[in-house]
C-alpha cells in the first residue's frame, strides 16, 4: 500500500495527531464565542452528589464535519468536580460544539449525557445510581495506564459481550451488567455483574490513545490494561478528474466486524485539499476507508472501500487517493403475492458487509430505489409486517452495473 508522505501533508498529519487540535471544515471559521455547561448531579431519592467528576468525553460540530476525531477537540478532557449541592461548572466551552459528558463518582454507577448544547443553558439533572458491590464473582476490576505507567482518567468503558457460568456466549447490551464505566484519577474502573459470570467483554474508548478490546474474568484482582497511541491512517478524496473534495465524511470501519471484536466506525471531514487522516487507530487490524453516501454533495458520485492494514503503533498507512466515482442504481418492485397493497411506512434496506444499511421507503405502487451504490454486493431485506420474502427472490445483488427492475416477491408468514 502507498506509505509515502510529503511535506505539506506531514505538516497537516502532526497537526491532526496532537490532540486538542480543533480545525474544521466549516466554510465559515468557528465561532470563538465561549460557553459554559452548569448542572447539577443527584443520587438516586433526589439528593446532591457531593465530589462527583464530570469530564468533558468528546465533541462534535453542530453543522459539517470535522477534520478531528470526536475525542481530539481542545475541549475534550475539561472537568469539574461538584460542591456540596451537587452542582457543577465548565466554563470556556466552544459554542459551535455539542459535546458529551462521563460523571464518576466512587459508589455509583458512572452515567453519561450526550448531545449536550452548551448554549441551552444549565442541564436538567443528571442521575447516578448506587452500586452494591457484590461478591468477587460479579465484578471486574481494571487500572488503566499508559506506556509509561500513568493512569488514564476519563476512559469510557462498555461491556460489549459476557459469558455466563452455564455456558454460552451473550453479545449485546445486557440488562445484568453495568452498561458503562468510566476510569478515575487512579486509572481504576470496575464493571459490576448481578449474576455470576465467567468473563466479560469490554470495549475500551479513551481519549488520545488507540482503542481496545479486552477480555477479563471476575475477581479479586485488578486488571492492568495498558494503552498506546496507535497508528495514523490517512488520505485524499478526489473527484474523477483529480479535484479534490471538501467538506465531506470519510469513515473508516474495522473488517471482520462479526468477530467479537467491535470498534466503532470512525469518521473524519475531508479539508480544503480533500485531505483526511484518522489518529489513534488499532494496530493489528484490517480497516476499510469509503466516503458516506451523502456528504459528496450535490453529486452523483461516491466510491467503495479501500483496503488497509495498520502493523504497528505510531505507523502512518498512507491509502493516497480515494476516487470517486459515478454510483451504480439498484430499483425494482414489491410484488404482493396475496394482491394486498404494501402497508405505509415499509422499507427496503441494502447493506454490505463493510457500511451501514442503507433505507428506502416503499412507495404505496410498491416501487423502491437506491442511488449512489459504490460497485460491491449487497444483501437485500425487505420490512413488512407478517409477509417474507419467496424463495425466488434476489436476498443477494452483485452491483457492479445499474441493477433495474429487481423483483421480491412477498407471501404471508406461516
Amino acid at each position: 500500500m502507498p506509505s509515502n508522505v510529503s511535506n505539506g501533508t506531514l505538516v497537516f498529519l502532526l497537526a491532526l495527531a496532537v490532540c486538542g487540535f480543533a480545525a474544521t471544515t466549516l466554510a465559515k471559521p468557528i465561532s470563538e464565542e465561549s460557553a459554559t455547561i452548569s448542572g447539577v448531579i443527584i443520587d438516586a431519592s433526589g439528593q446532591p452528589v457531593n465530589n462527583a467528576t464530570v469530564f468533558v468525553y468528546s465533541a462534535g460540530l453542530k453543522q459539517g464535519y470535522a477534520i478531528v476525531c470526536p475525542t481530539c477537540w481542545v475541549d475534550c478532557g475539561k472537568r469539574a468536580d461538584t460542591d456540596a449541592h451537587g452542582q457543577f461548572t465548565i466554563a470556556g466551552l466552544n459554542s459551535a460544539l455539542m459535546f458529551k459528558l462521563l460523571v464518576v463518582k466512587d459508589g455509583f454507577i458512572a452515567a453519561a449525557k450526550g448531545g449536550v448544547d452548551p448554549v441551552q443553558g444549565p442541564l436538567q439533572p443528571i442521575k447516578l445510581n448506587p452500586r452494591v458491590v457484590p461478591d468477587d464473582t460479579k465484578i471486574v476490576r481494571g487500572r488503566i495506564i499508559d506506556a509509561a505507567g500513568n493512569p488514564i482518567a476519563g476512559v469510557l468503558i462498555e461491556p460489549v459481550a459476557a459469558a455466563p457460568l452455564d455456558g454460552g456466549m451473550i453479545v449485546g447490551k445486557i440488562d445484568w451488567i453495568d452498561p458503562l464505566a468510566a476510569t478515575n484519577a487512579s486509572g481504576e474502573f470496575a464493571i459490576i455483574a448481578t449474576k455470576p459470570v465467567e468473563k466479560i467483554k469490554l470495549r475500551i474508548s479513551p481519549r488520545a490513545f488507540a482503542p481496545k478490546i479486552i477480555t477479563a474474568p471476575p475477581g479479586p484482582a485488578t486488571n492492568s490494561i495498558v494503552l498506546t497511541q496507535g497508528a495514523t491512517v490517512m488520505g485524499r478524496l478526489v473527484e474523477p478528474n483529480g479535484t479534490p473534495v471538501a467538506h465531506a465524511e470519510v469513515v473508516m470501519t474495522a473488517h471482520e466486524r462479526g468477530n467479537g471484536e467491535d470498534f466503532s466506525d470512525m469518521r473524519v471531514g475531508t479539508d480544503n485539499d480533500g485531505s483526511f487522516a484518522f489518529t489513534n487507530v488499532p494496530a493489528r487490524r484490517i480497516w476499510g476507508v469509503y466516503p458516506t453516501p451523502d456528504s459528496p454533495q450535490n453529486r452523483n458520485l461516491t466510491a467503495g472501500p479501500y483496503w488497509c492494514e495498520t502493523i504497528a503503533d505510531r505507523q502512518v498507512v498512507n491509502v493516497g487517493r480515494l476516487t470517486l466515482r459515478p454510483g451504480y442504481s439498484v430499483s425494482g418492485k414489491i410484488d404482493m403475492l396475496d394482491n394486498e397493497e404494501v402497508p405505509p411506512g415499509m422499507h427496503v434496506s441494502v447493506n454490505a458487509e463493510w457500511t451501514a444499511s442503507r433505507l428506502t421507503e416503499i412507495a404505496p405502487d410498491g416501487t423502491f430505489a437506491f442511488t449512489t451504490l459504490p460497485p460491491g454486493i449487497y444483501s437485500l431485506n425487505v420490512g413488512i409486517n407478517g409477509y417474507a420474502p419467496t424463495a425466488d427472490s434476489p436476498q443477494e445483488l452483485l452491483v457492479e452495473r445499474d441493477r433495474p427492475n429487481v423483483i421480491i416477491h412477498m407471501a404471508r408468514s406461516p
